[in-house]
């Protein structure tokens, strides 16, 4: 399903609804899809050619994830409500202490952060999942690994391994939680997980650490991944191509990289010139 700004069509181009709401759509989750009032408030509709209110005058809202969303509305504390809108428990306070605020949910966690500073894991049903710790941020990005800051380092753990408290087990350490932070995903059915920062390049498959490489002083940040090769930016802001193994496969020089297959790339210098490459 696609959104044309107030309608939405399917993913054959059949329009579901047109111009059936004053503002555009915002994201569509579990086929909920989220848009704002006339005076900006959000507000959930079910997914169909007819679509029917579900709840809405939120000033902030979550995503639907394993059928529950994060609400706030003026002067409340937040709630959390089901798919047809009705409130299934509500966040006021953990271990005694006022909750700041909350992310949105991801394969059903969210980090809370409370008034003093610390922060933790909640899941869909309101359980604690891990406890108030003294760091920045925890951040989910995938199914099992799950990043940290703390001290101003960016800390990368098997999610297994960080809600039992095995702080021992950590996969990665970068000094200094950097912006050029990218992760993604590859294989037929993306069940490979890679996430790049600093000078470290993670790779895993569920809860088994595929590979740890350390980057070059020469690279600035990684691009895209796939089952043997990464793309990547050198510090002269060109791209090339390393092989998993270690191996630089094509040097940094072009401004435009993209994969086309396992082995061709769409490459270029110039805006309006590009060349395949393979390799």
């Amino acid at each position: 399903i696609t959104s044309l700004n107030k309608g939405m069509t399917n993913f054959k181009g059949n329009i579901l609804f047109s111009e059936e709401f004053e503002n555009p759509i915002l994201n569509i989750s579990e086929d909920i899809l989220l848009t704002t009032d006339s005076e900006g408030n959000y507000e959930f509709y079910t997914v169909e050619e007819k679509p029917k209110y579900i709840a809405g005058n939120f000033i902030f809202c979550g995503r639907f994830d394993q059928s529950v969303a994060p609400v706030v509305w003026e002067g409340e504390w937040i709630k959390f409500i089901d798919k047809g809108g009705k409130v299934v428990f509500e966040l006021k306070e953990i271990e005694g202490k006022s909750v700041k605020s909350l992310s949105e949910f991801r394969h059903g966690l969210a980090t809370y952060y409370l008034e003093d500073g610390t922060c933790g894991l909640i899941d869909t049903k309101g359980r604690i999942i891990v406890n108030p710790q003294l760091i920045n941020d925890i951040e989910l990005n995938s199914n099992d690994i799950v990043c940290v800051d703390k001290d101003g380092n960016y800390l990368l753990f098997f999610l297994k391994d960080f809600v039992a408290g095995k702080w021992d087990n950590v996969l990665a350490k970068v000094e200094g939680y950097g912006s050029s932070r990218k992760w993604g995903y590859y294989g037929s059915k993306k069940e490979y997980f890679w996430i790049s920062s600093g000078s470290k390049l993670i790779i895993t498959k569920g809860e088994e650490l595929v590979a740890n490489i350390t980057l070059g002083s020469d690279i600035d940040g990684v691009d895209f991944v796939s089952e043997k090769y990464f793309i990547y930016t050198g510090t002269n802001l060109k791209k090339g191509i390393i092989h998993l193994k270690g191996n630089v496969v094509v040097r940094p020089k072009y401004k435009y990289l993209q994969p086309l297959g396992e082995k061709t790339f769409l490459c270029s210098n110039n805006k309006n010139k590009y060349i395949n490459l393979l390799i």
